[in-house]
């Protein structure tokens, strides 16, 4: 028996089995399976999936057979076995080679596979490996993969489960307790089926200017007279940043959401000096509360906690051996209320939320052992979105209380659709060693093609590192340096941390600022910090890219090259924005690095001016004091002379940098606070150099309000010396 309506086709299979086939769009194809009579609750954390332009089809329906012809894709379905092939252009791209409930089993060719969220294992690769679908301390998962071949995947489970890649030329999905097979095909190169998933799961939301600029942060300021310490001495040395870190322990108890006025004495005092500054500050919030807080009888009474089988509320033993409740996400409610408790902390002045310990940090490897019941079913069959939803809580709590300013999270973990909540995440606790830098770039990239763009790692290392040991200040200097050009440009580190007890218990004994690793380290450490500031027009322009279009800010070569097989492989050079390509010093001792140069078009080394041609590789010397650059010929940098903080003089003039005999660009601006942009209060110019004019043309109502001057050949390199060179005594 076939059903078939505008967009969807539903058919009763062999086994009990019904096999639904909806066309979201012409180069999105939902595939979904359940057993039994009744049809389950789809999995709609990620999105709706509503069809979004739909399609036409045409249906044929034979005797063991029945083909779906769309207007890019032909999907077939065996009747007796309900199995799923997908075909463009007379080839198959995909074929099931078995599914159940919970479980399916795709067929590839010679496909090289990426994505699968911030993964450790990205360096590697996936092939002969099992990726356990779980978010764990340095692990975000989204099961979202792109192929070589011109597709992705989507599985669409929110549930605890395995990724399988041991098989040759086979790739499988289990979701522990599901109760159908449900998932997505995206056709398109890799740009443009990033591009359909961010768009799916979106909206993006901006996030405010000043988050693009430097973060501040160790574990941890102990006290109020510390953190001010710090903010003041950066503002005195003149050297650029925009936010500070509170990090853990600085509260009474978890779950309070208020701090020790024993070690800060006047926290609203504080951070309206920071205000004064120009220093926003980052304040850590987990979604656990402790038996000895204040908050937790009244969450336990009214059942704000995760439960046991029996309705019971469940306590977990928190890494520091205390006792906690964990909040349930699932349930508004208990969002609304933790909210409630949280608030102070926006009102007192502190505009960032840390969304510590979110994956969430319980004992899930017991799931199986015993049962963690939310609002919503067991934990183990909605634990992806956990932190998803924990986001939402704080956006929509900020935005009860203040309608037009812009949330930012900063986020430990999240799933697919985070970007509707304005999440930025990092890649957790990692160690601190070149080979962990080398980790952290190919897991940012991957972050990038999953739908989580806006990433950072904890610059230098979280576990340990001493900025004593000339080593370890080498990897500071190397990491600092790829640091900058990450989306997100933050440092934090338990630095002189002599024991996992000090880690614990939150004891930073060394210090983290720009001023800690010696002379000669602060010097090159404060060049890349200006440096950062100096192309803050460029990177809020691609940030508005990645809101808008999806595009992501760091990008995997293959991205933009997907037929030159060697960017498929390569992990440690990559795309930042559209015109710019990182190309950092990954080694111990390394004082350089070979660069392949991809696509048609020439390369301009940024330091130098000098030309490579594209298709080859070559080994090219850096320095400690220098990272590789390289800007796309026909590519359009956008400068402002480095300030102290964003916006620190809103009316500076934007210095147009061109590469080649022509260039073009995008120039974007808005207030960088609120959600005006939404109804159509931004700048966005499109400038162009040809015939030895600038020229510029509005993209949108608003008035120019920008002055605009040319940069070219020994005049970029002469502004961008001028701008980061040292104009003090250190």
């Amino acid at each position: 028996m076939m059903q078939s309506e505008k967009g969807k086709i539903t058919i009763k299979a062999g086994q009990g089995m019904t096999q639904e086939i909806t066309f979201l769009s012409p180069d999105i194809v939902r595939c979904r399976a359940w057993w039994g009579d009744t049809e389950p609750k789809a999995d709609t954390y990620m999105s709706e999936w509503e069809i979004q332009d739909g399609d036409e089809t045409a249906v044929d329906e034979q005797e063991n057979v029945i083909r779906i012809q769309g207007s890019r894709v032909l999907i077939e379905i065996e009747k007796g076995s309900g199995k799923v092939s997908c075909q463009t252009d007379e080839n198959v791209i995909l074929q099931e080679a078995g599914k159940k409930a919970g479980y399916l089993e795709l067929c590839l060719e010679d496909d090289i596979l990426r994505g699968l969220g911030q993964q450790q294992e990205a360096l590697e690769g996936y092939n002969g490996k099992k990726i356990e679908l779980l978010h764990k301390n340095t692990s975000i998962t989204v099961p979202f993969v792109i192929s070589s071949r011109g597709y992705a995947v989507l599985w669409n489970s929110s549930s605890a489960g395995i990724a399988d890649f041991t098989k040759s030329k086979q790739m499988s999905f289990k979701a522990y307790g599901g109760i159908q097979t449900d998932y997505l095909v995206f056709l398109g190169n890799p740009l443009q089926v990033v591009q359909r998933f961010w768009e799916l799961t979106g909206p993006g939301r901006m996030l405010p200017k000043w988050a693009f600029g430097f973060w501040q942060s160790k574990m941890r300021y102990t006290t109020q007279e510390e953190l001010l310490k710090v903010a003041e001495t950066y503002r005195e040395k003149n050297y650029p940043v925009d936010i500070i870190v509170v990090d853990f322990y600085h509260w009474t108890q978890m779950g309070d959401f208020t701090f020790d006025r024993n070690d800060w004495p006047d926290p609203e005092g504080m951070l309206e000096r920071l205000k004064q500054l120009h220093i926003k500050c980052m304040v850590s919030v987990w979604p656990h509360v402790s038996t000895k807080s204040v908050h937790y009888e009244a969450m336990k009474e009214r059942g704000f906690f995760l439960k046991n089988g029996s309705g019971d509320s469940i306590v977990f033993t928190l890494f520091n051996g205390d006792d906690n409740g964990l909040y349930d996400v699932f349930s508004k409610a208990a969002g609304e209320f933790l909210f409630q408790k949280a608030r102070g902390y926006y009102l007192a002045g502190a505009k960032v939320w840390w969304l510590d310990g979110c994956e969430p940090e319980v004992p899930l490897d017991e799931m199986d052992e015993k049962q963690i019941m939310t609002a919503d079913g067991p934990l183990k069959e909605r634990v992806l979105a956990y932190p998803l939803l924990h986001a939402r809580t704080f956006y929509e709590g900020q935005r009860s209380i203040d309608k037009n300013s812009r949330v930012i999270s900063f986020a430990r973990s999240t799933f697919a659709g985070a970007q509707k909540y304005g999440v930025c995440v990092w890649s957790g606790d990692v160690g601190h060693d070149f080979a962990a830098l080398r980790s952290q770039i190919a897991a940012g990239l991957s972050a990038a093609v999953s739908g989580l763009p806006f990433w950072t790692t904890d610059i230098g290392g979280f576990t340990g590192g001493n900025p004593e040991d000339e080593a370890y200040r080498e990897l500071y200097i190397r990491w600092f340096q790829y640091g900058v050009f990450c989306p997100i440009f933050r440092v934090h580190g338990s630095r002189g941390a002599l024991n996992e007890d000090d880690l614990l218990y939150g004891f930073s004994r060394g210090e983290n600022e720009l001023w800690s690793f010696g002379k000669e380290a602060e010097k090159i450490l404060v060049m890349y910090d200006r440096l950062r500031y100096l192309l803050l027009p460029y990177i809020y322009t691609q940030a508005h890219k990645t809101t808008a279009e999806g595009i992501p800010m760091m990008q995997p070569l293959y991205l933009r090259h997907e037929r030159e097989a060697a960017c498929w492989e390569i992990r440690d050079q990559y795309y930042f924005g559209e015109s710019l390509m990182v190309c950092p010093v990954v080694y111990e001792g390394a004082r350089g690095r070979e660069v392949y140069f991809p696509g048609e078009e020439n390369w301009y080394d940024f330091w130098t001016g000098e030309c490579y041609m594209p298709g080859r590789r070559v080994w090219i010397p850096a320095g400690t004091d220098r990272i590789l650059l390289f800007v796309r010929e026909h590519a359009m940098l956008l400068f402002k002379e480095a300030e102290m903080y964003t916006d620190e003089n809103r009316d500076a003039v934007v210095y147009a940098a061109v590469y080649g005999d022509t260039a073009e660009g995008i120039y974007y601006n808005d207030d960088g606070e609120t959600y005006d942009y939404e109804q159509g209060d931004y700048e966005e110019i499109r400038l162009c150099w040809q015939d030895g004019t600038l020229q510029t043309e509005a993209l949108n109502q608003r008035e120019q309000k920008t002055d605009f001057r040319l940069l070219k050949g020994a005049e970029i390199t002469a502004f961008i010396s001028r701008n980061i060179e040292q104009k003090e005594q250190i």
